[in-house]
């Protein structure tokens, strides 16, 4: 049974968290229930690649490998817009990133996506320290690394997305602190998507 939406407007929702906390396996599992992988190519205002499902929801960024995501687009000033963009032809959209944007692009992110008639939510996805380490470990001998794993980065890195949440909360921005199954099932029900209609998207 399809989720039920959980508001009546098109939706933004934007995923912020550190290395190997399941952002971009967030992303390819929305892109799954979405029926799939339609196109991934430039938006013709802004250049940015986005990725689009055959459903409504459409990606900033490209998903044709196992990672992706608004990480791949630069200068990085072109994802706020490009999600503007999209949200004006209609679409929901989703913008994941390990990128931390600064409060006032988060703002203005906000009021202008409101002003065309979007919900607005942003995710800092946190699955906790030792998961995020075994997760990064675990994708460099995917690809055959080797090397040790030094934590030290991915330790500022969530010590920098504990600040982000912190400081759009005090600017009373609408923002949710998630573990991976609770951020999966916040953007299934905003969405409007369930399993139903899933495939298989990679192998």
């Amino acid at each position: 049974m399809a989720n039920r939406r959980a508001e009546p407007t098109r939706a933004l929702i934007y995923v912020h968290g550190t290395n190997g906390s399941g952002k971009s396996t967030l992303a390819r599992y929305l892109i799954m229930c979405a029926g799939g992988i339609k196109a991934i190519k430039p938006h013709p205002r802004t250049g940015a690649k986005c990725t689009y499902t055959h459903g409504v929801l459409a990606l900033v960024g490209k998903y044709s490998t196992a990672t992706g995501g608004a990480d791949g687009v630069q200068p990085y000033a072109l994802v706020p817009q490009t999600a503007l963009a999209l949200l004006a032809d209609g679409h929901d959209v989703l913008v994941e990133g390990l990128m931390t944007p600064g409060v006032d692009t988060c703002a203005e992110l906000t009021r202008k996506a409101r002003k065309l008639g979007a919900s607005v939510r942003f995710i800092r996805l946190d699955i906790g320290f030792y998961q995020s380490c075994e997760n990064v470990k675990r994708r460099r001998r995917l690809v055959g690394n080797v090397k040790p794993f030094d934590p030290i980065n991915l330790r500022k890195k969530q010590q920098t997305c504990h600040s982000w949440f912190e400081r759009l909360a005090e600017a009373r921005l609408p923002i949710y602190g998630f573990d991976w199954r609770n951020a999966r099932d916040y953007c299934l029900s905003t969405y409007g998507l369930s399993t139903a209609g899933a495939v298989r998207i990679l192998d």
